[in-house]
């Protein structure tokens, strides 16, 4: 998506059940259809991340920390809170930039589970919505400094930390 092509790796450990840590690293291009032709631009920009979070089962908040290269090769450090409904995520974020006048940046986030919320895993065949629907809100005058890319349109800041089953509950 935002018009990126390219390869993505993402690894999470869980260290203990309540914390872990993750790394994703990915190499993108800028792509666009035209008419006939698939153009491709700037193939080869590396992005990723590396970072730590931790999760209060009692109060269902996640805590997470990371330090990351954007895909303007800007490198920031961004903190989140988020706390877990039934089905719906909310989190804020902090986050530092590189970039003159605008050093540090904020913001929220939320994440909707869509319906149907339970499946009959028995068909062969399913259709059905995407699993979320997120959405974050970025309180900033420029268009890329501080964005990464996204891999799944239904991606939430959440998604492959710990157990799904027992976050989303």
């Amino acid at each position: 998506n935002m018009f990126r092509t390219g390869a993505d790796v993402k690894l999470f450990k869980q260290v203990t059940p309540k914390a872990g840590i993750y790394g994703q690293i990915g190499i993108t291009g800028w792509s666009v259809p035209m008419f006939q032709k698939w153009l491709f631009y700037d193939f080869g920009q590396i992005s990723w991340r590396i970072g730590a979070n931790y999760y209060l089962p009692q109060k269902k908040v996640l805590a997470n920390l990371n330090i990351s290269r954007y895909l303007e090769n800007d490198i920031a450090v961004r903190g989140e809170l988020i706390r877990y409904f039934r089905n719906t995520s909310v989190g804020f974020y902090v986050q530092s930039l590189q970039y003159e006048g605008y050093l540090i940046n904020g913001g929220f986030f939320f994440s909707v589970k869509l319906p149907p919320y339970k499946h009959n895993r028995k068909k062969w065949m399913r259709i059905t919505t995407g699993d979320n629907f997120s959405v974050e809100y970025i309180a900033r005058p420029y268009p890329q400094r501080g964005r990464f890319y996204f891999t799944s349109p239904d991606e939430s800041s959440s998604l492959n930390f710990f157990n799904k089953l027992l976050i989303g509950n």
